[in-house]
């Protein structure tokens, strides 16, 4: 490679071309030579110097066509920008459309001169420049748009995005998967004592901590003000309890040395295992971790808490009244209710004569009614 010189790669089956074009763009420029697509493409894809590519059209192993659509349509996001020029001496508009439609970046006729080539190589590359650079600024703010800026860890935009495709990951393929919530306990207690400065410095150092504790599949962000979450792929309940055990240990270590300085503070830590949860939603899963994190903080910090589903309270049946004792009418209609007949059968006329007083009270009409319905009610039965 020329030392200071910009690397163009040059493709075509013709030596004079190839002899030609060195010529006139050897002055500006370190040229690659290539004798059909197919070694053009190992070239390029190897050497990922090359600024621009210059192809002919028709070729031995693979033409230019299918160079440029390998180009175009490969994974590689590099090798879809970098510039192809077409040099060809088909004229034909249909050879042109073909070419441009598949990705090509310009074309020349051959013969072509020196002119033209020379200006077409220096504008290409120098567009191809700018190009990649404007892709590696987007990038760079892209990554800064899931960046923690205090703990270098994910912010909470990272943190859904990876949950969502950690969570897909595990239901595909049946393997645990669960989520951790580490909160800085009594932060805000701390930022009156201490200042904000001094509870920015141990969330720094927490993040630090999370990033080198962590596995490397794992991943960590920063979720709130004060805490931090954790998407742990394939690695189920005890798993998470231990590594939530180390960050405590870890976390209590660090601690120890801003004791000195009379700060002292403590980590409280949440888990769910939704993976045996399919039909709950992502909102419903980082509800549950929040819950465990909560009853974690209750317990005094320092504590690790596992979700659980609640166990409800059993709803017990009414008592039966002891022997030889009539219930009210309201117990007797909750033991009616709950199966119970047996318990009211012998207080039956008891509680009827209860009733007196109310039938007295009823209208004719009314007396009627309640004759009609139980006349309905025995033929029913």
């Amino acid at each position: 490679m020329a030392e200071g010189k910009t690397r163009i790669l040059l493709a075509d089956d013709s030596k004079v071309v190839r002899v030609s074009a060195q010529r006139i763009l050897s002055e500006e420029f370190d040229v690659v030579l290539a004798e059909d697509g197919e070694q053009a493409y190992e070239i390029v894809a190897k050497d990922r110097t090359i600024d621009a590519l210059f192809t002919d059209l028709g070729m031995p192993k693979l033409d230019g066509y299918g160079l440029i659509e390998r180009l175009r349509t490969g994974r590689e996001e590099r090798l879809k920008l970098v510039p192809i020029i077409v040099v060809t001496a088909n004229e034909s508009d249909e050879a042109r459309s073909r070419a441009l439609e598949l990705g090509a970046t310009d074309l020349i006729t051959k013969p072509f001169n020196k002119v033209d080539l020379m200006a077409r190589a220096k504008a290409h590359v120098e567009q191809g420049r700018k190009v990649k650079n404007l892709k590696a600024q987007t990038k760079q703010l892209e990554q800064f748009a899931t960046i923690d800026a205090l703990t270098r860890l994910g912010n909470r935009q990272s943190f859904d995005e990876k949950l969502r495709q950690a969570r897909a990951f595990t239901l595909r393929h049946k393997h645990e998967l669960s989520l951790l919530r580490l909160e800085l306990d009594q932060a805000k207690a701390m930022v009156q004592q201490h200042g904000r400065e001094v509870v920015d410095g141990i969330l720094k150092e927490l993040g630090a901590l999370i990033r080198t504790t962590i596995r490397t599949e794992d991943s960590a962000a920063r979720t709130g003000a004060t805490d931090f979450s954790m998407v742990l792929p394939t690695c189920g309940p005890e798993g998470a309890k231990a590594l939530a055990s180390r960050l405590i240990r870890v976390i209590e270590a660090a601690a120890q040395r801003h004791k000195k300085r009379g700060i002292s503070y403590h980590v409280s830590i949440g888990i769910s295992t939704p993976s045996q949860a399919p039909d709950l939603g992502i909102d419903e899963l980082v509800a549950q971790c929040d819950e465990a994190l909560k009853h974690a903080a209750g317990l005094g910090g320092g504590k690790v808490h596992v979700w659980a589903p609640r166990t409800p309270t059993p709803v017990k049946p009414p008592a039966a009244p002891a022997v030889g004792e009539a219930p009210t009418l309201e117990r007797a209609l909750e033991l009616i209710a709950a199966g119970q007949v047996a318990a009211v059968l012998p207080h039956i006329p008891i509680l009827l004569k209860r009733l007196i007083p109310l039938l007295r009270l009823a209208s004719k009409h009314h007396q009627a009614a309640l004759a009609a319905y139980l006349q309905r009610d025995s033929k029913s039965k």
